[in-house]
């Protein structure tokens, strides 16, 4: 049954010399008045040094009853990792391997991507 959306957010980020520690927790009715709520928290950390900068971050995101249709509820954690490093003025080469687990009722399904670039600004 539908209800008025209702979300709400709360993140922090602490910068320590070349450390960089962040979280943040959100909550989302989806717009459903009993079951389907959403809830998802993330916690990361950055390192700087020099031209590289090494970062790691962790997601956790619950979907409850009645958000898929189909289903129970669906559990996904999402674990990544990456590295930039600056080569000129506005000029960095990025990349970053994310590995992913979805549990929907009493299946597990896994993925992982990598990814590699470069960000040109002028």
């Amino acid at each position: 049954m539908n209800d008025d959306r209702d979300a709400w957010n709360i993140g922090a980020n602490i910068a320590v010399s070349a450390f960089n520690v962040g979280a943040a927790y959100k909550k989302d009715n989806n717009g459903l008045e009993d079951d389907g709520d959403t809830t998802t928290w993330v916690a990361g950390i950055d390192y700087t040094t020099g031209p590289y900068k090494l970062g790691a971050s962790y997601m956790n995101r619950d979907d409850e009853d009645g958000l898929i249709a189909g289903t129970e509820d669906m559990d996904t954690d999402r674990w990544s990792g990456g590295v930039t490093y600056t080569y000129g003025p506005g000029m960095t080469f990025r990349g970053s391997v994310h590995m992913i687990n979805h549990e929907v009722d009493d299946a597990e399904f896994d993925s992982t991507s990598v990814l590699l670039g470069t960000q040109i600004n002028f």
